[in-house]
Formats: structure tokens, C-alpha cells, sequence
């Protein structure tokens, strides 16, 4: 699970800011520098809007591949000014586009140019978005932690330990990863990143063998609700790698709501929930030989027990 979580509207304030706008004699000596000025801006406007549209992922989407087209007809200018390579590498890994290849090369080219640009820790946040989507842990998990010593706002570093305790998890690091996804949990004041930091936990603490405190962390996270998508894990910018794992955690908080659940015919729900999941999440994970099968076996099998011991539904024998 990966959230591509805020900081787009701040990170364009500070590149429009940090680089300056040409004056008008810039632009008079310059074509070329007023040429790439208007499409920074254009595309900046078109981003703006994606934006605030994301509660309405289609429309959203539309906004992005329209700033791509813009930023697109600028391409040979684009080498010319840092502002439209970080925008253009961002674009193409955006999850409405997703070449994330071109993107993360792009973006490694533009850093290696300009390696002290204000944009340098949302570009290395976008490298390591990409290498996740590539199925390169390692790299993202360097990437992430580049993009930590360039960037200072609590939310936008909530979201990237919650990233980095991912990649950490996938390379076997359950111990860094707890670290990361506790100390998302201490910065993070949206209820979004809480939420998915509280998943990730329940997720790292399960697979480290510690159930109960999974979930207790799951428990939190279920019961913070977002509106029209309810739960976090379904939110737009949320990915998961493999995409199957999603019903691993789906099922970890079917089963944190069956553990509180006080009446029989809540309890079965769950219990049904959960087992669904795993049997979504088994199907491909066998294929793949993921590396937490076995434990999603373990699971599925002590609840089918639990429900085949529940009381009869009265309802349902009726």
C-alpha cells in the first residue's frame, strides 16, 4: 500500500516561487524563456484544478492528461527549465498516466542536473513511487529516504515514512518498518494518513507475529471513515504492490471488526468478510509464491472453524 498523498498545490507555490517569473523584458530578450513561462503556467493552472477535483477521480484524471498534453507541446524547452522537467516526470508517473519508467528517468536526469532545486524532495518522492510501481523495493526505499532529507512539512514526511515502511516491509525490514509507520502515525493530522499509517502498522505487527496489536492498529484505522470513499484503502491516490495485497488488508480489518463485534449475526458478517478476502487475495498470491502466504493460509483456516462454530442464523434457517 502506497499513498500518493497532498503537497502538489505547495510544491507548485514553492517552484513558482523558488525560480521567479521572468519579467517582461526576460521575456523580450528571451523567446524561449517566455515560451516555457507559459506553459509552466498553463500546466500549473491544469494541475491546480486536478487537484481540487479529487473527489471526482475521472475529472481529476482529465486535468492530468490535459497538463500532460500542455507540458507535452513545450518538449523542446522543456531540458531548458527544471520547473517543466520535474513537472513532466511527475505527470507521467501520476496514477492517470503511469509511464512511470519515462517518468522516473526524467526526474533522475533533472535531479542529477539541478540537484540543489527547491522540488528536489517531491522529485525523489516521485522516484520512489515509480520504482514501487517498477517492483523495485530497494530503490524506492533510497528514494524515499533521499526525499526525507529534503523535505520539512510534517504531512508530506508522514506520508513518505508511511511509504518507506512499505518498502521496508516488501524488503524484509519489519523492524525499520514498525519505526516508519510509527513515527507516520506521530505527524500525521489528516485523517487519511492516519488512517493508512494505522493500516500499515496492523499490517507490519502481523506479519512480525504480534496479532493482537495488529489488530488494535486495524481497528483504528477501519473506524476512521472518509467520506464518499469510507475507507482509506479505497481512496484515488492509494496503490497497492502486488495489487492483490489489498485484500490482505481487508481481511486483517474484517477481522479486527469480527473481534469486536458483540452480537452473533455481526460476528458471522465479519467472519464472512474476511474469509472472502483471503480467498481473493490467495488466489493470485499462490501463483505468485508471495511471501506471506502462509500466514494468509493460517488465517483463513482458523476462521472458517470460528464461523463453522457460530450458533445457527435462525433468519437464515427460516
Amino acid at each position: 500500500m502506497r499513498g500518493q498523498l497532498g503537497a502538489l498545490l505547495g510544491a507548485l507555490a514553492v517552484t513558482s516561487s523558488a525560480f521567479g517569473t521572468p519579467s517582461l523584458w526576460d521575456k523580450a530578450a528571451d523567446p524561449r524563456r517566455a515560451r516555457t513561462d507559459h506553459a509552466f503556467v498553463a500546466v500549473e493552472r491544469m494541475l491546480v484544478r486536478a487537484e481540487a477535483s479529487a473527489f471526482d477521480p475521472a475529472l481529476a484524471r482529465n486535468f492530468t492528461r490535459a497538463g500532460l498534453a500542455l507540458i507535452e507541446l513545450a518538449a523542446p524547452d522543456t531540458a531548458e527549465d527544471p520547473r517543466l522537467m520535474l513537472l513532466l516526470g511527475e505527470l507521467l508517473i501520476d496514477g492517470a498516466v503511469r509511464r512511470d519508467e519515462d517518468g522516473r528517468k526524467l526526474l533522475l536526469r533533472a535531479l542529477d542536473a539541478h540537484p540543489e532545486t527547491p522540488m528536489a524532495g517531491r522529485a525523489w518522492f516521485n522516484v520512489a513511487i515509480a520504482s514501487a510501481r517498477l517492483g523495485e523495493p530497494l530503490a524506492e526505499r533510497d528514494a524515499y529516504t533521499r526525499a526525507l532529507e529534503r523535505v520539512y512539512e510534517p504531512e508530506f514526511r508522514a506520508n513518505i515514512y508511511m511509504n518507506r515502511g512499505e518498502s521496508r516491509m516488501v524488503l524484509g525490514d519489519l523492524r525499520g518498518a514498525q519505526a516508519d509507520f510509527r513515527r507516520a502515525i506521530k505527524l500525521a493530522q489528516r485523517p487519511d494518513l492516519m488512517a493508512l499509517a494505522h493500516y500499515g502498522l496492523g499490517i507490519v505487527l502481523e506479519r512480525y507475529g504480534d496479532l493482537p496489536s495488529a489488530l488494535d492498529a486495524m481497528d483504528v484505522a477501519r473506524q476512521i471513515r472518509l467520506g464518499p470513499f469510507g475507507s482509506a484503502l479505497d481512496l484515488p491516490s492509494v496503490f497497492f504492490v502486488p495489487s492483490y495485497d489489498i485484500h490482505y488488508y481487508k481481511a486483517l480489518a474484517a477481522m479486527a471488526a469480527e473481534r469486536s463485534a458483540r452480537s452473533t449475526v455481526d460476528k458471522r458478517a465479519a467472519l464472512e468478510e474476511a474469509i472472502e478476502h483471503w480467498d481473493a487475495y490467495l488466489g493470485p498470491a499462490v501463483a505468485d509464491e508471495h511471501q506471506f502466504l502462509p500466514r494468509a493460509k493460517l488465517h483463513r483456516r482458523r476462521l472458517a472453524e470460528r464461523l463453522s462454530q457460530l450458533p445457527a442464523d435462525r433468519k437464515r434457517a427460516r
